[in-house]
């Protein structure tokens, strides 16, 4: 549960905390169906990038009108939007470390391939056995 307040449609601008994201709602849903209207007739698929709102309800709302998801720069921003329970998250940058190739296991369902062609189960525990041997590499080497 966050600890701050929500701002709602009749909270004065000064009393509204920042950041915030701050709509008009007229304006977004034009430009929701621009959109829609723009790829019409074009054989593209639209896949949002979130960066700019961060928020499930938006994303719930581009999706809705035919977005086929969305785009995330980072695997914690990604996190919550599937725990929000948007499936079809796309993380555009590299993901590097074993901690964050975990967390993005973790919300990753089973039935995901990589271009190896192994499921995220058996690339979780790849890293996890490589991470093993690493770790008992660098316990050697200090012991000597």
């Amino acid at each position: 549960m966050t600890p701050w307040k929500a701002a709602h449609p009749t909270d004065l601008v000064n009393a509204i905390d920042t950041p915030a994201l701050v709509l008009d709602l007229d304006a977004f849903e034009r430009n929701l169906q621009r959109m829609v209207e723009a790829l019409k007739g074009h054989p593209v698929r639209l896949r949002a990038h979130a960066k700019s709102h961060k928020c499930p309800d938006i994303a719930r709302r581009q999706i809705a009108l035919g977005a086929i998801g969305i785009c995330c720069q980072k695997v914690s921003e990604a996190a919550v939007f599937v725990e929000a329970g948007i499936n079809d998250v796309l993380v555009t940058n590299q993901v590097v470390g074993t901690a964050k190739l975990m967390h993005l296991a973790d919300l990753t369902p089973a039935d995901v391939y990589f271009g190896r062609g192994e499921s995220i189960l058996e690339e979780r525990r790849m890293i996890k056995e490589k991470t093993i041997q690493s770790r008992r590499l660098q316990h050697q080497l200090e012991s000597v």
